[in-house]
């Protein structure tokens, strides 16, 4: 695949541009971390189809590699695209694990392949326009990069934001987790903005970890040229965190300015993103097409 080795770093530490590492070296640690549980990035598979499967059922060579029973493996080519998801192996009939279930958003996942004859190490995700399910849905998984990765970008503000009462507020500080062309700065640190590079179709995806308080309601937007494309309202009068990844698929031009902000009205100042636990804001634009 054509998107670029990313390096190591600690988590939390941002940009991985210093030493070179594979592709699921970074895959896993962005999974065990926790930094990014927002954007889906699902346990890696051993293998992913490549033509459609006469069964779901019983030990098979997929891909040139026989599988055996507890295997992960991501159905992608199904003729019949319900079908289509995360499966583990097993003598009879395959069943979809917990985190790819019924209950399981499939919108924007990732899914790193270790082995295969065309598909090892390749990443692939889910860019259904709707936000559907693993289970009773039409799915669609196509590869992350095949020359369009280096119009990615993943961004990530590892402290909190002091977000004051009933004011609409930019999150800032961001620092680079993942561009594919860094030299062709895709986040703009002067406006905290990650920049379209690419006219086409993307999915951008905001995560947010909203302080605890008792009154009041909380509000995340994305944003492209400072006009509102997605927004999650929550009535929260409770004294629970309230969390979540707020996910559109839109059509922009080389230039377009991705923004996150955040309002709440609970007559104090409230924190959005924390590290205890580790809740860190996380902004992304993927090209899709």
């Amino acid at each position: 695949m054509s998107m670029q080795p990313m390096p190591p770093t600690i988590p939390g530490t941002g940009n991985f541009y210093a030493l070179s590492t594979s592709i699921l070296e970074i895959y896993e640690e962005l999974i065990y971390s926790g930094l990014f549980s927002g954007l889906a990035w699902k346990q890696p598979v051993r293998v992913a189809t490549t033509a459609n499967l006469v069964a779901l059922s019983g030990i098979q060579t997929v891909d040139g590699v026989l599988l055996v029973a507890g295997d992960r493996i991501l159905v992608k080519d199904q003729l019949v695209a319900t079908e289509n998801g995360i499966y583990t192996v097993s003598e009879t009939s395959w069943e979809r694990p917990s985190d790819a279930t019924l209950q399981t958003v499939a919108t924007g996942n990732f899914i790193y392949v270790k082995e295969g004859t065309l598909n090892a190490t390749k990443l692939f995700y889910c860019p259904t326009i709707t936000v559907t399910s693993y289970y009773g849905t039409a799915l669609q998984f196509v590869e992350f990069s095949n020359g369009v990765g280096n119009n990615n970008v993943i961004v990530q503000r590892t402290t909190a934001q002091s977000i004051p009462n009933s004011l609409i507020t930019q999150v800032t500080g961001f620092t680079v987790v993942y561009d594919g062309t860094p030299l062709e700065n895709g986040y703009n640190a002067g406006s905290s903005s990650i920049v379209c590079r690419k006219t086409g179709t993307y999915q951008i995806s905001g995560t947010y970890f909203w302080q605890a308080n008792v009154t009041g309601d909380r509000t995340i937007a994305l944003s492209v040229n400072g006009t509102n494309v997605a927004i999650t309202y929550a009535s929260l009068n409770s004294t629970g965190n309230s969390s979540g990844t707020l996910v559109k698929n839109v059509s922009l031009v080389s230039g377009d300015l991705l923004t996150l902000t955040a309002f709440q009205d609970s007559g104090i100042a409230l924190n959005i993103g924390d590290v205890v636990p580790v809740a860190y804001t996380v902004l992304s634009m993927i090209y899709l097409g």
